[in-house]
């Protein structure tokens, strides 16, 4: 009877496992917070050109978009909400609900994956960004 109690602990202790592996929603969360919040490149030199991504602290948005970062539901995996900004009278948005930006026309979903090496330094879809400087 102790090897049967032994076994259904081994398995409820495996599926337990398996469920949290599977759900890291909160631990992706964790982990984007862990960069500092600012402006990121592949290359400094380039820093406000095409290739650079900001981060506020929540939300990783590339060169002229504004965007909402959540978990994805895999690791290291991110959905995207973001609209087009390079109209500095579209700056409103910054502030903007997530209803707010699904309706603008300009709006654009994707998927990400960004695996955060240090505080300054991520990579995102295969990637290498690192910290350049705080945001404007």
């Amino acid at each position: 009877m102790t090897t049967a109690s032994n076994s259904g602990f081994s398995r409820r202790a495996a599926v337990a496992a398996l469920a949290l592996a599977g759900a890291p929603p909160a631990q992706a969360a964790d982990e984007l917070a862990r960069l500092r919040p600012g402006v990121y490149a592949p290359d400094c030199k380039a820093a406000g050109g095409a290739g650079t991504t900001e981060f506020d602290g929540a939300n990783l948005s590339p060169h002229y978009q504004i965007c909402r970062t959540t978990p994805g539901g895999r690791p290291h995996v991110f959905s995207q909400l973001c609209v087009e900004s390079q109209d500095p009278t579209r700056q409103r948005l910054a502030t903007a609900s997530r209803a707010q930006l699904l309706a603008d026309p300009d709006h654009a979903q994707f998927e990400t994956t960004v695996v955060v090496a240090s505080p300054t330094s991520f990579a995102m879809d295969g990637a290498s960004y690192k910290f350049c400087g705080d945001p404007r």
